[in-house]
């Protein structure tokens, strides 16, 4: 019971300024899309809607989410960002793959897709998080529990699902829908800077719980 309190209280501020549970902990953050070709050509330019586009928005929240976690003492990386905006690949598919080699290189311990949804009919909306692999579960189910406590849209799960550069990572790796860019409301939402602010929490929470349960468990088997 005492190394139990004892654990408790040390990370008590959960979603502190610095949780100790993320010092040293590496994360490539990979938005989506912004993929040029060796000719100048953008191939794989993702959703665009209601005067938005997607691989837009996404660095957005990856830079306010690289900031949040690197101030808890994580090495964070980026598939890309507003210094290195543009991929080079000549096609799709090789990129993605890419992305999942780059997280193996660089031996992080989670792999984090950033992108946002969207649906022919302009009504569906909310959040959800893809994973793929079992071991990659409970990680995605953290982060989407966590991610629509923040921004308080529709909670469309934890879904398992097979993308291309999940397959072939070994750590814990999702890919995360905030909402619909195809939907005026959650569009309108993701114009402001304090929705961005609240995605970028949400998953900053679900990776701080998810490696302080982490911890717990290595911390108790000892």
């Amino acid at each position: 019971m005492v190394c139990l309190v004892s654990f408790i209280c040390i990370n008590s501020g959960l979603y502190g300024d610095y949780p100790d549970v993320l010092r040293g902990i590496r994360i490539l953050l990979d938005p989506g899309h912004g993929v040029m070709d060796s000719n100048g050509k953008n191939i794989n330019k993702g959703a665009h809607a209601n005067s938005l586009k997607e691989q837009d928005v996404v660095v957005d929240i990856a830079e306010i989410l690289g900031s949040k976690l690197a101030l808890a003492g994580c090495e964070v990386y980026y598939t890309r960002n507003k210094n290195r905006f543009w991929r080079i690949n000549d096609n799709v598919d090789d990129d993605n793959y890419n992305r999942a080699y780059e997280a193996e290189g660089y031996g992080v311990d989670a792999f984090i897709r950033l992108h946002l949804d969207w649906n022919r009919n302009k009504k569906v909306n909310g959040a959800r998080t893809f994973y793929l692999k079992r071991s990659s579960q409970r990680f995605a189910e953290t982060i989407q529990n966590a991610l629509v406590r923040n921004i308080k849209r529709k909670d469309l799960g934890a879904v398992q699902n097979w993308y291309k550069g999940l397959e072939e990572i070994s750590m814990p790796g999702v890919l995360i829908e905030f909402c619909f860019i195809s939907n005026p409301e959650e569009a309108s939402l993701l114009k402001k800077k304090e929705f961005l602010e609240n995605c970028a929490q949400g998953v900053y929470e679900g990776v701080v719980e998810y490696f302080t349960d982490q911890s717990f468990a290595s911390y108790t088997l000892k």
